[in-house]
This record gives structure tokens, C-alpha cells and sequence, in this order.
């Protein structure tokens, strides 16, 4: 195609329509209060760094140890499936929380293994 002279002037800025306006809304609503309740920010980043699927494991840790009112736990896969995350997922997570610090793993061929916290400040907030 040639250029005519006569081309129409592609807008510089967005349109925003009643609709994009909205979800960019809700997509500001949903990360600008982004928070994980139940785990300790400095915590959370030290999870984080691990894994995505190691901070899901560390609130369900959490939950278990509360329940127990006990430090070390074992983890049934049927609390940790619920969240999609597969048994090979559940142990790469265990092992990255283990190198991480925040817990210790204690294998016991053919059963569950053995998880204890041992992150100072997360036992004392889980226990408090």
C-alpha cells in the first residue's frame, strides 16, 4: 500500500470503555491488599523464596500445628490436594521449606514424614 497523505491518526492514548475500566479496578483491588493471613510477613518471604507451593504448605502446617498444639506434625496429602498441589509438588516443597530453615523434615520410609517447625519467630506466633 502507499501512503495517500490522507491516513487517519492512530489514537496516542487508551480507550478506556466503561468495561476496561472496571477490571482494571478490580485488578488493583486484587493486588493492592495482597496479604497472606496467618503467617508472619519476614516468614512469608522466606517460604516464598522456596516456592509458591511452600507458603501454601506453611499455612497448612500452621493450621495443623494449632490444631495439635504441637510443633511437630505429620501432613496428610488429603489437606494439601484440595489446593492442587500434587504429592511430587508436596515434597519439593517440604525439602526447599527444610533448606529454607523454617522446618525440619524427618523421612519414615513407607509412612508420612515428620515436620517440625523450627523458625523461632513462626513457632512463637504459631504457639502464642
Amino acid at each position: 500500500m502507499s501512503s495517500t497523505g490522507n491516513e487517519i491518526p492512530l489514537p496516542v492514548e487508551p480507550i478506556i470503555t466503561p468495561t476496561i475500566s472496571q477490571l482494571l479496578k478490580n485488578k488493583q483491588a486484587r493486588t493492592g491488599g495482597l496479604y497472606l493471613p496467618g503467617i508472619p510477613a519476614s516468614v512469608c518471604a522466606k517460604a516464598f523464596k522456596a516456592s509458591p507451593a511452600a507458603v501454601v504448605l506453611l499455612q497448612i502446617i500452621g493450621i495443623q500445628v494449632r490444631i495439635s498444639q504441637s510443633l511437630i506434625i505429620s501432613l496428610p496429602s488429603n489437606l494439601v490436594s484440595p489446593f492442587g498441589i500434587n504429592s511430587r509438588q508436596r515434597r519439593r516443597a517440604l525439602v526447599a521449606l527444610s533448606d529454607s530453615g523454617l522446618i525440619s523434615l524427618e523421612p519414615i520410609p513407607g509412612k508420612r514424614s515428620v515436620i517440625t517447625v523450627i523458625d523461632k519467630e513462626y513457632a512463637r506466633w504459631l504457639l502464642k
